[in-house]
C-alpha cells in the first residue's frame, strides 16, 4: 500500500516505465505517434473519382406531417395524411440528409419518377462528397 495520501497533486502521476504504479494512483502516459504525411498532392476533385462507383440512396421528400402517438395508433387503410407542401411546390431530392436537387413528380411506366428542375447549392454537394472521403469542408 502507498503511504501517500490521495490528493489532486499525487492522484495522477506521469507514467514512468522504471516506476511501478502504487495502489490508488492512476498512471497516465502519452503514446508517441508517427507523424502523418499525405501520400499524394492530388486535388480533392481527383480523389472524388474514387467514389464514382459508390452507390447512394436518393430519397424524394414529398412533404412532412406531425401527429401525436394517439393519432399514429389510429391510422388505418384509407386514412388521408395531409402534408405541409403545396402541390405547386417541387419535391426535394435528398442524399445522406443533404438536399441535392428539386423536381416534379411524374410517372414512367407504372413507377413514380422525379423530373429534376433545379440543382441545389453545389458547395453542399462538394461537402457531401468530401465528408464521404473523411475530409473537412473548407
Amino acid at each position: 500500500m502507498s503511504s501517500m495520501a490521495a490528493s489532486p497533486e499525487n492522484a495522477v502521476k506521469r507514467a514512468d516505465a522504471a516506476t511501478p504504479a502504487l495502489d490508488g494512483e492512476i498512471r497516465v502516459s502519452t503514446p508517441d505517434y508517427a507523424e502523418l504525411r499525405t501520400t499524394s498532392s492530388a486535388p480533392v476533385g481527383a480523389s472524388l473519382n474514387l467514389l464514382a462507383d459508390v452507390t447512394v440512396t436518393a430519397t424524394a421528400e414529398l412533404g412532412h406531417s406531425s401527429m401525436t402517438i394517439a393519432q399514429l395508433l389510429q391510422l388505418s387503410e384509407g386514412t388521408v395524411i395531409p402534408l405541409d407542401r403545396p402541390t405547386s411546390q417541387p419535391v426535394d431530392i435528398v442524399v445522406q440528409g443533404v438536399p441535392v436537387a428539386r423536381g416534379e413528380v411524374t410517372v414512367v411506366g407504372d413507377h413514380f419518377a422525379i423530373r429534376v428542375t433545379e440543382i441545389t447549392n453545389q458547395k453542399k454537394h462538394s461537402g457531401l462528397a468530401r465528408s464521404a472521403l473523411g475530409q473537412h469542408v473548407g
